[in-house]
């Protein structure tokens, strides 16, 4: 069982994250790399055709959010991207949690793939925009195990396919 699944935005759960998370890096800090991210996610806990939807990773041990996926679904349902995955204040030492977040990121993926909301869905796509995001995007590629999938760069993009 994967350690984190995706799901559906309630306002109770934006709210306890937000409460979490602050109290987590301290309110100044909070209102600089979140505050914007929050309302962005409040305003996107419904689909609608074109525009981006915020779901959640939950980690399944904590019942907690331990990051949040921005999903973009193209018209009629044929093409969905990954736009972005907004890890927790718990993840930002990656010298030392790199296991963890890359463990979040596998379960990404493979939750944005298997997630009933996508049955269409085969291959999802993330862009390695800096060097640590690449870094960070060769070691899930070299970890990637997941039966019936395989993972393959793209140029910066690493693509998984669900066969």
């Amino acid at each position: 069982m994967s350690k984190y699944k995706l799901v559906e935005l309630t306002q109770n759960l934006i709210d306890t994250t937000k409460e979490s998370w602050q109290s987590a890096i301290g309110e100044d800090a909070f209102s600089l790399e979140f505050g914007l991210i929050f309302d962005w996610v409040e305003a996107h806990m419904q689909a609608i055709e074109g525009d981006s939807l915020a779901k959640g990773m939950l980690n399944n041990d904590t019942g907690q959010i331990a990051a949040f996926v921005e999903i973009v679904s193209g018209r009629k349902g044929q093409m969905h991207k990954l736009l972005k995955v907004v890890p927790s204040p718990y993840f930002w030492d990656v010298t030392t949690r790199r296991l963890e977040v890359i463990e979040l990121y596998i379960d990404v993926f493979f939750s944005v793939l298997s997630s009933h909301g996508f049955k269409s869905l085969h291959k999802v796509k993330i862009y390695g925009r800096s060097d640590e995001m690449m870094s960070l995007l060769k070691s899930i590629h070299s970890l990637w195990s997941i039966p019936g999938s395989s993972a393959e760069f793209e140029g910066r993009f690493l693509s998984i396919h669900w066969k």
